[in-house]
């Protein structure tokens, strides 16, 4: 009879370790320059500590995830971050894509800058110079 309960016991241990984990793979676009891969954008999947770049293609992999729900954040230097939702499932792999959109600077933030102090009370100037030819 234990070794009946014992065998019982590490039968379900296993079958509960067998879970799989899932895979989450994709690329980064440009979304204003014709879809062109980002190269290096970073990938972090919040709540975890996964996070990898994307190579020379804008392409990633993300391996050995928990099956659940999570929030995938795509950030590039010169760029707006992204975060997407996604659902990992257990022996899958879980396809995304995303477009980064070009941040823009208006002569509204740079007036802004224009007129910001620093710690000490003194007026900082920021002088942009135009070339056009």
């Amino acid at each position: 009879m234990k070794k009946a309960f014992f065998l019982l016991i590490f039968l379900c241990s296993v079958v509960i370790s067998a879970q799989g984990k899932g895979t989450l793979a994709g690329e980064i676009l440009d979304a204003e320059l014709h879809n062109e891969p980002l190269l290096f954008a970073n990938i972090l999947l919040k709540g975890t500590d996964k996070q990898t770049r994307t190579n020379f293609w804008g392409r990633f992999e993300l391996t050995d995830i928990a099956p659940g729900d999570y929030i995938l954040n795509v950030v590039f230097l010169g760029y707006e971050s992204l975060e997407l939702p996604v659902t990992v499932a257990a022996d899958n792999t879980t396809q995304i894509t995303g477009k980064l959109k070009a941040l823009t600077i208006t002569s509204k933030d740079i007036a802004q800058l224009n007129s910001n102090s620093d710690e000490i009370g003194q007026s900082s100037t920021v002088r942009l110079a135009v070339n056009n030819q």
